[in-house]
This record gives structure tokens, sequence and C-alpha cells, in this order.
């Protein structure tokens, strides 16, 4: 019993900058760029931006998938730190949900297995999301699928 203590006291957790590092590369494998505290993306319809928290409580973290949309004139929004910053946007995800194992930098799993893991769910699950959330079509086919909640203001921006 004494003999296992000890083994699960010594695994080594994951570091904090080799996972943000892992985060970086595959954000950016996805046609995600690096820019302030984030991962942007636009495209003609919508800015997307991936954002990755620390919990305060913990060694978690959270990774937000943050939405605005153009104008119908397709005229983007000013993306500024502040942006970044604020938990505020006209669409507001949180990625991490499915996969809190993953971003549980306190857990066991190896750093293997979550390097791994992480290059699966980027280039396969979340790869996809963007994908549908990069187009108002895709947004609100999704939104519904989902039972998504929207404001007043982004169903405007939607013709919804």
């Amino acid at each position: 019993m004494q003999k296992n203590l000890v083994a699960d006291w010594q695994i080594k957790k994951m570091d904090s900058k080799i996972f943000r590092n892992i985060i970086d590369k595959y954000s950016q494998e996805i046609g995600f760029q690096r820019k302030w505290n984030a991962w942007i993306k636009e495209t003609q319809e919508a800015t997307i931006a991936l954002i990755l928290r620390k919990s305060g409580y913990s060694n978690s973290y959270y990774l937000r998938i943050k939405i605005n949309l153009s104008d119908s004139e397709n005229i983007k929004p000013e993306i500024d730190k502040n942006w970044i910053k604020h938990d505020v946007a006209e669409i507001l995800l949180s990625f991490d949900s499915n996969h809190l194992d993953l971003f549980d930098l306190e857990n066991n799993l190896s750093d293997d297995t979550r390097e791994n893991d992480l290059k699966e769910i980027f280039h396969s699950e979340l790869k996809q999301l963007i994908e549908r959330l990069s187009s108002k079509k895709g947004i609100i086919e999704w939104s519904k699928k989902e039972n998504m909640f929207l404001l007043p203001y982004t169903k405007s921006k939607l013709g919804l």
C-alpha cells in the first residue's frame, strides 16, 4: 500500500507552459493566428477567437470560443485586447466542457496521452465546429441543433 502512495506522488504533472505550447501548436494547425492572448480566425461573416484561461482555483484550463459577427454589409467588428480579455461576445461557448480531463493538469494523464488526445480533438471535433461556426448559416443550423440561446442582438445580426 505504501509503495502505491509513493508511486502516485511521484507522477509528474504536465507543465503549464508545455500545455499552452500544445494548444498554440494545434490552434495554428487548424487555421488560427496567435494575437494578443488568444488565437484568432477571421472569415467573411465572423471573427472567431479561441481563448485559453487558467482556473484561479486549480491547475485547470478553460478553452472559450468567442464569436462576433459581421454586420449586414459584411463589415467586421473591431477586435482588440479588451474583447479578448472580457467574457463578452455575440456568441460565447466553452469547448473544454466535454473534455475536462484533458484541460485538468492535476490528473494522472501522461503527457503523451494528453497531447495525442488534444491533437485528435483539435483536428476533428474543434476543427469541424469552427468550420460550422464560420458562417451565419452554419451558426443558425448549429444553434437550432444544440438549442443554443442567442441574444436578440445576435439574432438580428443572423437575420432571425
